[in-house]
């Protein structure tokens, strides 16, 4: 075995050499004698941080592309809706148009057939 560190043995901490090892902390405890001197440090942010921010904008990205997804569905609903409207206004407006053609049309055959040829008129329109 190798030589015990005791109080009166233990060498200055300037002497130490940092090892900085990333393993759970009973895994090191567990492999390192109880008087090894050990110090145990949280894991250098900068990597957290980089990774948080990355899984942050990856979240952020794809929360993104799920609003764009669901504005384009919305868009298209509207769209569709717009177009029903449309239509349903296009069949009116051409309903009233020949409802209109139709009132012109026998207020033009009223006014006109009957002095033209009566007999034809109540024949055709009784």
């Amino acid at each position: 075995m190798g030589e015990q560190i005791t109080p009166e043995t233990e060498p200055s901490p300037a002497s130490y050499t940092e090892i900085s090892i990333m393993a759970p902390q009973s895994f090191i405890l567990s492999n390192f004698p109880y008087n090894f001197p050990i110090r145990f440090l949280k894991p250098p942010k900068v990597n957290d941080s980089e990774e948080e921010e990355e899984e942050e904008e990856e979240e952020e990205e794809e929360e993104e592309e799920e609003e764009e997804e669901e504005e384009e569905e919305e868009e298209e609903e509207e769209e569709k809706e717009e177009e029903e409207e449309e239509e349903e206004e296009e069949e009116e407006e051409e309903e009233e148009e020949e409802e209109e053609e139709e009132d012109i049309f026998l207020l033009v055959v009223l006014s006109v057939l009957p002095r033209a040829n009566p007999e034809r008129f109540h024949k055709e329109y009784g």
